[in-house]
């Protein structure tokens, strides 16, 4: 409000700055009569005493400009004619001017789109209120493969009933359903909850309600919440919608609510919401995730320490789980913030990382705009020394330099937030599956706060520096032009900082390329080439017996291996590296028996067809593959992976070993399951984790595990000789053929699914690159123009020591030898501090060392090679000198 209002007062100010300049002459006309009348009466004659009262006076012109000086009009007019001289000086050097603003938008621009996304995805609260309370309830344990996140299921529901840190608890779980209905049929993503999850989060429908506590029960009506989007997108939006019923997976159910625009829990895919419906007579193990809302005060590490007081009441609600058991596999909760979850540490450490990585470009980039204006200052030093003999002050001098300055640093950040506009676009258009929570990356408030601040710092340190080198140019003029050796070792000590920061990127850009490059390497246990994945889920309305799940998949199956160029057909309940694959349990083995106190191993539970591990390239390592005889309840047939022969076999033939999966199974002594067969293992959820191993069981009806939940879900994998995709809609005409109500989803090739685990580490690994790509540009650009400028101010003497004979070999060696000296200097310097960066780049490598000797030899090599080439050409020039124009241009 006051800047709105000394604008105005200047404006009106200015507008009357005529007026004000008559009042002015007025009143020094008014003072100049009355000392004139005093020097009459004095004696002296009429034009005397006017004479000895200008002069005593001291000059109406001086005074009267002063007093003009002092208004504030006049000192925007003097700051707005600083403006335009410095349009104009800017225009009138069009290659200056170019490569000053595009070095600063590269770095200004960088800075404010990782600002964003830093901003959006790790610094924005989410969308909850009180967000910060927010915790996820998991466990951990100290078996062996068992993932670290195990949360507990509806024992938990009682265990942790009593606990006092928690305002609200809930359980959750995803899942996918088929809504029919008005339109085509839809596969969308759901989460099973408690009814404590809406005000565990603080949210409720905004439309509607949400369900209650008895529709949470056994046996209980079905009621839906649906997401606005769905709401707006299926039923155009209609408010008649409440306590219609749609049809998942062809059962009924009620509409009680809308949740209002952008909730998206647990994740941006779910759309639809209904009761988990926990039966607490009937308690099961640790599969099922826990979220709290801590209550003020408690922190997440005193909630856990009364979680750990209750946990081993689990022992006398479940008998498959003793007080030994839970002490000897090292079993405890683990209560950390929920944010975590949503943006994991990898990620976290990704754009901090990436974001002191812009940060080092913006550095490089102030440095080069720096060394030009400084070197622009001693072009400049005839003019500025003519200007300060004509009467300029000095300090309108230097204002004039820092107008020029701030005006330079608003152009180069106009034209970066552009570019980071167009940067973000990019991002939310492609970066869904490498970045959580892109959707709230934005330019705001805070962004604009930042890169206001940013250019704010840019404008300073080139007004330092061209208050330091327009002083010099002063005083070097009122000399006579002898050599500024301190802006000599002023622009060394700035070309320096530039290779020296081009080092530190480079090493890390270099050290994620060589973990994309191991990451390619990894063996994934499959050939994905040439392979189409689809995915087909049955209800169990039309689909309600085993038999009925079988028929279909082997309905479906066969046609496709009729197809031209098919090769194999097979399919799975989880793909390889899919993020929502199957969970591990426990295995037991009558290979190697486990102690009372200790936890088994963990494995994946995966249904599977005949065809499967052909199809998929996955190597049969000794015994036989699952045939169609298999899903006989008699059979009982099993493949395992190498890990889980490692793991539970202790060495001994795997062929005719027993397997059970889960503790009540083993307790219950139901039937194990004959393996026939080992196959080679495959990565399971990511490219960095070590296979879990995996337990390949027939479609259905395998003894003591019921197969039928997970056969009703399938993802096909189909190896063909051409094209995969030009498959997909004789696929779909099959699907339709067998049941016009079934969507075929997830249609892709399994090459993207690969592409797809490596994603964010490509995202790093790119923009890395990006980042270490313009600082070495900046870099050998910035030591190209100091070797220049430097070749140039030494035309002179070059050209005396030519005449006098020197070789012009010598001089190109002179040149060269100054560029590399001072490559050589910066290069060290980086490769010394990216030595201490180590602790923090290490956990986002894989398989490399972050002293990786390799990448700084090639660091090296490059950054000489650049330096090479950047003092290459002034030296070259130096060498083809004439000295006699060089002696005439001086």
């Amino acid at each position: 409000m006051r800047l709105y209002k000394w604008l105005g007062m200047t404006l009106r100010e200015v507008v009357h700055g005529r007026a004000v300049a008559a009042e002015a002459d007025e009143e020094m006309r008014f003072h100049l009569a009355m000392e004139t009348e005093q020097n009459v009466r004095a004696g002296l004659s009429a034009q005397t005493a006017h004479r000895d009262a200008l002069l005593a006076f001291g000059g109406v012109l001086r005074h009267r400009e002063a007093m003009r000086d002092e208004q504030p009009a006049r000192r925007f007019e003097h700051f707005v004619h600083d403006v335009r001289f410095a349009l104009r000086l800017l225009r009138r050097t069009p290659g200056f001017t170019i490569a000053a603003v595009l070095t600063l938008a590269v770095g200004i621009g960088g800075n404010t789109a990782v600002f964003s996304a830093v901003n959006g995805v790790l610094l924005h609260p989410l969308p909850y209120p009180n967000a910060d309370r927010l915790v996820t309830i998991a466990h951990t344990t100290k078996g062996d493969g068992i993932p670290t996140n195990l949360p507990n299921s509806s024992a938990m529901h009682v265990v942790y009933s009593p606990a006092k840190s928690f305002a609200a608890m809930a359980l959750y779980e995803s899942d996918k359903v088929t809504l029919t209905g008005r339109d085509l049929p839809e596969r969308l993503a759901i989460a099973h909850a408690t009814q404590s999850l809406f005000s565990v989060l603080g949210v409720s429908p905004h439309l509607g309600r949400a369900f209650t506590a008895d529709e949470d029960q056994p046996g209980a009506a079905s009621v839906v919440l649906i997401s606005d989007a769905l709401w707006r997108r299926r039923f155009n939006g209609d408010r008649a919608i409440l306590g219609q019923t749609v049809l998942l997976d062809g059962s009924p159910s009620t509409v009680v609510g809308v949740m209002p625009s952008g909730f998206a829990f647990p994740s941006e895919d779910v759309q639809l919401w209904m009761p988990m419906r926990i039966d607490v007579h009937k308690l099961e193990g640790f599969h099922t995730p826990g979220i709290g809302r801590l209550r003020p005060g408690v922190t997440p590490e005193a909630a856990e320490r009364e979680l750990t007081s209750l946990l081993p009441r689990v022992t006398t609600l479940v008998d498959f789980l003793s007080a030994e058991t839970l002490k000897g596999a090292g079993i405890r909760p683990d209560v950390h913030p929920y944010a975590d979850d949503v943006v994991p540490i990898s990620v976290r450490r990704t754009l901090w990382t990436l974001w002191a990585t812009v940060a080092l470009v913006l550095l490089i980039a102030c440095v080069n705009v720096a060394s030009l204006l400084a070197v622009r200052a001693e072009a400049r030093r005839r003019e500025m020394s003519l200007r300060s003999a004509l009467g300029a002050e000095r300090r309108h001098l230097l204002a004039q330099s820092i107008t020029e300055s701030t005006v330079l640093v608003l152009l180069g950040a106009a034209l970066g937030i552009a570019f980071a506009n167009i940067a973000l676009i990019m991002l939310r258009r492609f970066g869904a599956d490498m970045l959580p929570r892109v959707g709230e990356v934005r330019m705001d408030g805070a962004v604009y706060i930042v890169t206001g601040l940013v250019s704010a710092g840019a404008a300073l340190i080139f007004g330092i520096a061209t208050h330091r080198a327009d002083g010099r140019s002063l005083e070097l003029g009122s000399r006579g032009g002898t050599t500024d050796s301190r802006g000599l070792r002023m622009r060394h000590a700035l070309v320096i900082a530039q290779v020296a920061m081009a080092a530190m990127l480079l090493v890390v850009c270099g050290l994620m390329v060589r973990t994309a490059q191991n990451l390619t390497r990894v063996d994934i246990g499959f050939r994905p080439d040439n392979v189409l994945t689809f995915r087909v889920a049955l209800p169990e309305v039309g689909y309600p017996a085993a038999a009925d799940v079988m028929h279909f998949h082997n309905a479906m199956l066969e046609r496709i291996r009729h197809l031209p160029g098919v090769v194999a057909a097979g399919a799975t309940s989880d793909l390889p590296l899919s993020p929502m694959g199957s969970s591990g349990d426990v295995l037991r083995t009558d290979r190697v028996a486990g102690g009372p106190n200790t936890l088994p191993p963990a494995a994946e539970m995966r249904a599977a067809t005949p065809g499967y591990l052909e199809a998929m390239g996955i190597p049969l390592r000794r015994g036989r593959l699952l045939r169609d005889d298999d899903s006989d309840p008699p059979s009982g047939a099993v493949i395992v992976t190498d890990a889980v022969v490692r793991k539970t076999m202790a060495g001994r033939e795997p062929i005719g070993a027993r397997v059970a999966h889960g503790l009540a199974g083993v307790r219950d002594e139901r039937p194990w399951s004959d393996v026939v067969g080992v196959a080679g293992d495959v990565r399971g959820t990511s490219l960095e984790e070590e296979p879990m191993g995996a337990v390949y069981y027939p479609m259905v009806n395998a003894p003591g595990v019921n197969m039928e939940w997970l056969a009703r879900s399938m993802s096909y994998a189909v190896r063909v000789r051409t094209e995969p995709m030009a498959l997909l809609p004789s696929i779909r005409a099959f699907v339709r053929e067998l049941d016009p109500a079934l969507p075929l989803t997830e249609a892709r090739t399994l090459r993207s699914v690969v592409d797809a685990a490596s994603g964010k580490t490509r995202f790093a690994m790119m923009a890395l690159a990006v980042a270490a790509a313009a600082g070495l540009l900046l870099g050998s650009i910035g030591l190209y123009g100091m070797l220049a400028f430097a070749t140039a101010q030494r035309t002179r003497e070059i050209g005396v020591r030519i005449a006098l004979g020197a070789r012009p070999g010598a001089m190109r060696v002179s040149v060269l030898r100054q560029g590399l000296e001072l490559c050589g200097v910066g290069l060290v310097l980086g490769l010394v501090a990216a030595l201490a960066l180590r602790v923090a780049i290490r956990p986002m490598l894989y398989q490399v060392s972050a002293t990786d000797p390799l990448t700084f030899i090639a660091v090296a090599a490059v950054l000489m090679f650049v330096g090479t080439i950047a003092a290459w050409i002034p030296a070259s020039r130096a060498a083809r000198l004439d000295p006699v124009r060089a002696l005439r241009s001086e």
